[in-house]
């Protein structure tokens, strides 16, 4: 039976596969392994590298780079709410809308994926957009959606999509009772 052979990386003279060190010019095989972990961690580490820089990047892309709110307005007398929103490094901008643009004032609750809640409000205008005039991971901004609602005289929705004392799958530990 004959043994697989390999050429010595060094002398170019044929070894055995199983061979640690060549028998013609005693190069150690076993360096020859070491090149190749190397390169896969550094192939890791570059994949690495390229994850906190994609992750700085949305970071950068979501904080400074689109305008957020900064002000708004509720003005009973004229009829109309104001929004100003401002931008890292771009002059601030205003949107008006009449009373009679908004069909509904909305708020929803909701929870974060690592946990926490998270609470906005919008005027739900008559085409259907939505448009954000509070956001909160503090309190609740119910009072103030009721203000908003009483204010424009139109309806409030409140959509309620905090899970309470259920665990992801949505088991909340007590088992089915009989007809369920």
């Amino acid at each position: 039976m004959s043994q697989a052979m390999q050429d010595c990386p060094s002398c170019g003279n044929e070894i055995p596969v199983s061979a640690t060190r060549c028998k013609y010019c005693f190069h150690d095989l076993s360096e020859d392994e070491a090149p190749k972990r190397a390169g896969g961690v550094l192939v890791g580490l570059v994949l690495l590298a390229l994850v906190f820089v994609a992750a700085g990047f949305w970071t950068f892309q979501s904080v400074f780079d689109q305008s957020q709110l900064g002000n708004v307005t509720i003005d009973p007398k004229e009829r109309r709410v104001v929004l100003v929103y401002t931008g890292f490094g771009q002059e601030p901008t205003t949107r008006q809308l009449s009373f009679e643009d908004v069909a509904s004032v909305e708020m929803t609750a909701g929870q974060f994926l690592l946990g926490g809640n998270h609470y906005e409000v919008f005027l739900v205008l008559n085409g259907g957009e939505k448009v954000l005039i509070n956001k909160s991971t503090e309190s609740t901004l119910e009072d103030y959606a009721n203000t908003v609602a009483k204010h424009t005289n139109k309806s409030l929705t409140i959509i309620n999509n905090i899970r309470m004392g259920e665990d992801m799958r949505g088991f909340d530990g007590a088992l089915p009772t009989e007809g369920e």
